[in-house]
């Protein structure tokens, strides 16, 4: 992904990573980009909402820091190979980030990208998870997919 710390060669590494939407517009148009189509059959997905149990420390990519550090405010859009070698320098640099703020290259919107250090700040049990096809929730999901997204639902 874009912002995955991982050392180069891409092998299996310690190193996690988490991609979290702020709002489910953008968790849809991340995880269905490919098809364009929101699948709530097929693999059984779920929506899973939770609150870390403190405050995350991110660095924050939506302001001026990418400029001031000799990028680009569309470092979000580079290629994902940019943005992994921005990771790893950031992640060396700062190993006492929990992760990123940045802006999803699919809808603008805020997304939060954690790493390591950010794994006891998650809560023993999320707050809401559902499949996506249940009933109340696929009916949010179709209303976001096709009237924000343009994007059919199965």
């Amino acid at each position: 992904m874009r912002y995955d710390p991982h050392p180069e060669p891409a092998l299996v590494h310690a190193e996690g990573v988490q991609y979290a939407a702020t709002d489910l517009a953008t968790a849809l148009a991340g995880v269905f980009q490919a098809s364009h189509t929101v699948d709530t059959i097929s693999a059984r997905p779920q929506l899973t909402v939770w609150t870390p149990i403190r405050p995350l420390h991110l660095l924050n990519l939506t302001d001026l820091w990418a400029v001031r550090n000799g990028a680009a405010n569309s470092l979000a859009a580079a290629a994902r190979s940019t943005g992994r070698a921005w990771a790893r320098a950031i992640h060396t640099t700062r190993p006492d980030l929990d992760g990123l703020w940045t802006r999803s290259t699919m809808t603008g919107r805020p997304t939060v990208v954690l790493w390591n250090p950010a794994a006891d700040s998650f809560p023993p049990a999320p707050d809401f998870s559902r499949p996506l096809a249940d009933p109340t929730l696929h009916a949010i999901v179709e209303r976001i997919a096709v009237d924000e997204l343009h994007y059919q639902v199965l």
